[in-house]
């Protein structure tokens, strides 16, 4: 039986990786015809995925 802990952290995981990766890959296809658009959405999803790593990193070097 996995424990409910673990079942929340892969809630987590989803809904903090797993949902913005999905949303950028559609939002990919519907905006290549609009270049800058189209490099907007690069920027702010390697924001967000660089902010991500950041904290994930903070967490893990200061617990």
């Amino acid at each position: 039986m996995i424990s409910p802990a673990i079942l929340v952290g892969m809630q987590i995981f989803a809904a903090v990786m797993i949902l913005p990766t999905v949303i950028y890959s559609v939002g990919h296809r519907l905006m290549r015809p609009f270049p800058r658009v189209f490099n907007a959405l690069h920027i702010v999803f390697g924001g967000y995925m660089l902010s991500v790593l950041l904290a994930a990193l903070t967490v893990l070097i200061v617990n």
